[in-house]
């Protein structure tokens, strides 16, 4: 379990990773000795620093989310771990023992792709993976994103 403090540092470091340690101390009102120590402690629950990109700058402004299965799982892991549209994967929990998990899909991904002609060509080498189900949806907008832990203004001290 974390304490109050290495909360509060989380919570900085998922708002913005690249924060420096004398901002983080100053926004928390801890030396910059303590948040040292506590971003070394914290460096057992980060799995990695990455950047959020805006896609639709870089010329992708398609983002689908995809729930799919398929009697083909391994083939169909393998050709979605390896293709270059995916940007997110998670492989689900299916129906157990008739409890809440009434899951119908083996996979859940996010894809980008530059335009429907990417996008109906990448459904069709879906294809080939013998799809038991799959749903699809278009993001419209994202309303919210990677920001679980992250500050929020009652979290810092000053601002």
């Amino acid at each position: 379990m974390l304490s109050k403090n290495e909360l509060r540092v989380l919570s900085h470091l998922r708002t913005n990773s690249r924060m420096t340690l004398s901002e983080i101390a100053y926004r928390t009102s801890l030396s910059v000795s303590n948040i040292h120590s506590i971003v070394k402690k914290l460096g057992r629950v980060v799995e990695k620093h990455v950047s959020l990109l805006d896609f639709q700058s870089l010329g992708f402004p398609l983002k689908v989310h995809f729930a799919l299965s398929a009697y083909n799982k391994k083939a169909l892991k393998y050709f979605l771990l390896n293709h270059s549209s995916i940007n997110s994967l998670s492989s689900v929990m299916a129906k157990m023992n008739d409890s809440y998990f009434d899951n119908p899909y083996d996979y859940y991904f996010e894809a980008i792709f530059k335009n429907f002609v990417e996008l109906e060509d990448f459904k069709k080498r879906l294809e080939i993976y013998d799809i038991i189900k799959s749903d699809e949806h278009l993001v419209v907008e994202d309303l919210k994103k990677e920001e679980f832990k992250a500050q929020k203004a009652s979290m810092s001290t000053k601002k």
